[in-house]
């Protein structure tokens, strides 16, 4: 089936070359017609992906925060 035009052809296995070209069949073709269409979006699946790698890397953060240790600050009273 020629892509540009939607023309079908037949095909020989033997010298895998295509042959004279065929009317057109609705039956058969590159794409059954019954087949389900793509999703509209993938944004849903973006979102989905990037919730647990947030909470991951909320974690990371939280914990490194937590092992630094604090300084000590220079008031007055330290003086």
């Amino acid at each position: 089936m020629c892509l540009d035009c939607g023309k079908q052809f037949e095909y020989d296995l033997n010298e895998m070359r295509i042959g004279k070209a065929i009317e057109h069949s609705h039956d058969v073709g590159v794409v059954p017609p019954n087949m389900p269409k793509p999703r509209k979006t993938k944004l849903r699946y973006g979102l989905l992906a990037a919730l647990p790698a947030s909470i991951v890397l909320g974690a990371v953060l939280a914990r490194r925060k937590k092992e630094t240790p604090a300084k000590p600050s220079k008031g007055k009273a330290d003086v």
